[in-house]
């Protein structure tokens, strides 16, 4: 039970990483867009954007991490099953 919850945890984690890799990604194409050009350029827009993506990374990445957070391990000990 515990792997799955620390499953659960880092598919999570993970997505919300992802997300912030594409966010990245994207900020530093635009960047290196712009200073590539001559200066007085007119610069186009790149159409890249993909904020779609990782909003629903972001979205999805909180099922996983709810459930984690919700399971509750119990020792064996602390079950109130004692064999007598």
């Amino acid at each position: 039970m515990l792997i799955l919850k620390y499953l659960l945890m880092g598919s999570g984690f993970g997505m919300i990483l992802a997300a912030a890799g594409i966010l990245t990604y994207d900020l530093c194409t635009k960047t290196l867009s712009r200073k590539a050009s001559p200066p007085g350029a007119v610069v186009p827009p790149v159409l890249n954007d993909h904020w779609s993506i990782p909003l629903a990374l972001v979205w999805l990445a909180w099922g996983p991490i709810l459930v984690a957070v919700g399971l509750m391990l119990v020792p064996p000990a602390m079950t109130g099953l004692h064999r007598g």
